[in-house]
């Protein structure tokens, strides 16, 4: 009776040792393939919405299109729309709108040239805060063991000199 149960035991160890890899390389499978298709078909399609929020508008470029209701950007808008749906890509179309009114009219600059520092400067900036503020612990910890160690009978320059007065001063006395 005891042998039976312990095959028995042994037997669901195994299958659910094979089945366990199994199910989990059907499940990491299924979610590739949902990221794969999501991916696919995000780049194929392009919301003229969200594109509009890529442009100033044209009329004043201090606000975005998408929030702007003037004449002008209406029919920027309807273009955009036009654009999209005859299959351009959003590199061209911001190509199309830069050579008309300038790079002024993109919401975010292009990142080349100058114009990189955007993208670059916080983090260089935060780098070289970390680098200061290593520096200063250092050398607090430096200064902290000096310290401990005047604290501790380890005295420096002046206080040798009042150290062996002192001493001299309680052997005399003896």
């Amino acid at each position: 009776m005891r042998s039976q149960n312990r095959k028995a035991g042994i037997a669901r160890a195994r299958s659910s040792r094979t089945a366990f890899p199994l199910s989990k390389r059907a499940i990491l499978s299924a979610v590739a393939g949902l990221f794969l298709f999501t991916a696919a078909a995000s780049q194929t399609a392009i919301d003229p919405k969200k594109l509009e929020r890529h442009f100033m508008a044209p009329c004043c470029r201090h606000s975005l299109l998408a929030d702007h209701f003037s004449p002008g950007a209406l029919e920027m808008k309807d273009a955009i729309a036009n654009y999209v749906a005859q299959g351009l890509s959003v590199d061209s179309i911001h190509a199309i709108y830069v050579a008309q009114y300038g790079e002024e009219i993109l919401s975010e600059p292009t990142p080349e040239g100058f114009n990189r520092m955007s993208d670059i400067g916080p983090w260089a900036a935060l780098a070289l805060g970390a680098c200061v503020l290593l520096l200063v612990i250092r050398s607090q910890r430096k200064r902290g063991n000096r310290a401990a160690q005047d604290a501790a009978g380890h005295p420096r320059g002046e206080d040798d000199e009042i150290e062996r007065v002192i001493r001299e001063e309680f052997d005399t006395d003896s």
